[in-house]
């Protein structure tokens, strides 16, 4: 009996792990979901490359193992090549930010955009508390708030608002870049915004909703690609050479919430609500277990 009972208790606490989402977590949201072309890239990373590596290696992904970071994809290869010119892929070590030893602080944010508005997002030394202590792909987010205090001002775009919106923004590539913040296909370190608060908040810019915004970042698609592009579609890419993780929070997640929320989780917030039924039963299971196991 003790054997079934050591069979049952392993189900229950370890169970199967869930597959990649196939959609994005909008179903019910009122935005409509920005998609961009399909397009199969030739990898020659030349004039006539057709492009879409964003939507070949990252947006139309529908599952992956682990470890994984978009990174080790070959979604980056053409800036890679053409920017950087290096090679269009390195080792998985390159995006194993643990050994890098370093880790969010205090100290990385301020909590203040000066763009069209000046806004306080969250009070310096406080800001984006789900991300410090772990680790980070470069000393690099001050920058990237300079990077984005100069977007918001350009486009003259309204306010983030939202705190885990800024923290996603200067985050230095920790989105992308690191392998530690997937634990698995379901799970992360720390779950960020979806794309669709991005959206609406670089459309919130009224130059970069007439032109689009791809020229804010490196040319991450070939000339061909970009040149077909709406001004939303142009946005789009922008936004999803950062953001194409399918568990992510949608903007109902925030709207929705009474209190504060960051992306402290490790799930989704479908995955999140079966938590409290979970461990209520917790107690009872363990009970039936050990009568089995005597």
């Amino acid at each position: 009996m003790k054997f079934y009972a050591l069979i049952i208790l392993s189900i229950f606490f370890f169970p199967a792990e869930s597959a990649y989402p196939s959609t994005y977590p909008f179903a019910i949201d009122s935005y409509v979901h920005t998609s961009i072309p399909a397009s199969t890239p030739s990898l020659t990373y030349d004039a006539e490359d057709p492009g879409g590596y964003i939507y070949t290696y990252t947006y139309s992904l529908d599952d992956f193992e682990i470890p994984f970071c978009p990174m080790f994809s070959m979604f980056s290869s053409y800036v890679l090549v053409t920017v950087y010119k290096v090679a269009p892929s390195f080792p998985l070590s390159a995006w194993n930010c643990t050994a890098k030893e370093i880790v969010f602080e205090e100290a990385d944010f301020t909590g203040e955009i000066l763009g069209s508005v000046t806004e306080q997002v969250c009070e310096k030394g406080s800001c984006c508390a789900h991300l410090i202590g772990h680790p980070k792909y470069a000393d690099e987010t001050l920058v990237w708030e300079d990077w984005l205090n100069k977007g918001a001002k350009g486009g003259l775009c309204g306010e983030v608002e939202k705190e885990d919106l800024y923290c996603a923004l200067v985050d230095a590539h920790f989105r992308t870049n690191c392998i530690d913040r997937y634990v698995s296909t379901s799970e992360r370190l720390v779950v960020f915004p979806c794309q669709d608060l991005h959206m609406l908040f670089w459309l919130s810019c009224p130059v970069f909703k007439d032109s689009g915004n791809s020229n804010l970042f490196v040319p991450v698609e070939p000339v061909l690609y970009m040149s077909a592009l709406t001004p939303l579609e142009d946005v789009a890419v922008l936004v999803l050479t950062h953001n194409v993780d399918r568990v992510c929070y949608p903007l109902s997640y925030y709207e929705a919430a009474s209190e504060p929320v960051s992306g402290d989780s490790s799930t989704s917030t479908s995955q999140n609500s079966e938590v409290s039924s979970t461990a209520a039963s917790v107690s009872t299971l363990i009970s039936v277990i050990m009568l089995c196991a005597f």
